[in-house]
């Protein structure tokens, strides 16, 4: 189903609502890849002790975590903001929400697959 807008402002702020949450989903699938793949990914990046890697691994983790928290704040400020504009917002948020799920389903199966590729490997 699509939605038409009527009024610019209405537009950017689902825009921007929809933006927003492909970031926050994508920064998610980022965090549980790494975390996933984590002794491959950092004996690929950095070479050195087992201190130095110790120490790459909580930055890296860290640094995932506070994007995700910011976008998680993001998102809850465009919700209120979408459902102040718009009255039937109960109706247009399932909707975005199905496109991005299924354009997630997309993203994890690739991710999966890089995983098979280097778990083979």
């Amino acid at each position: 189903m699509n939605i038409k807008f009527i009024d610019a402002k209405q537009a950017k702020e689902v825009h921007q609502y929809h933006y927003i949450k492909r970031k926050l989903y994508r920064t998610t699938a980022a965090i549980w890849y790494n975390k996933t793949c984590r002794d491959i990914y950092i004996s690929i990046r950095v070479s050195g002790n087992n201190k130095v890697r110790k120490q790459y691994r909580m930055l890296h983790v860290s640094a995932s975590t506070s994007k995700k928290q910011k976008l998680n704040e993001q998102l809850y400020n465009a919700h209120l903001k979408c459902a102040k504009t718009w009255n039937n917002w109960q109706i247009i948020q399932p909707i975005i929400d199905n496109k991005l799920q299924q354009e997630m389903e997309a993203h994890y199966n690739n991710l999966n697959k890089k995983l098979d590729n280097i778990q083979s490997k």
